[in-house]
């Protein structure tokens, strides 16, 4: 089991949001603390390896969800039906 980090709450969020009229607000603040982590980590030099890492891997799992989210903003049209 990996440490936690004060970011993880946020992030966690985002994944579980299950409605999505609130799922880019939680990418978005998850997004955000991971940002505000990095600056930290950026100005002090601080911050282990694995947090880095768990990092990285949170924002590939941001990422997807942004896609998703924004592909369930689009009309079905059938080029998106083909990408699909």
């Amino acid at each position: 089991m990996r440490p936690r980090y004060d970011w993880d709450e946020v992030c966690e969020a985002a994944i579980v949001e299950t409605d999505p009229s609130k799922l880019k607000a939680h990418i978005d603040a998850a997004q955000a603390a991971i940002d505000r982590r990095l600056q930290e980590m950026n100005a002090d030099h601080g911050g282990s390896p694995g947090e880095r890492f768990a990092i990285e891997t949170a924002q590939a799992a941001l990422g997807v969800l942004r896609k998703g989210a924004d592909l369930a903003d689009q009309p079905l049209t059938a080029n998106r039906l083909k990408r699909a």
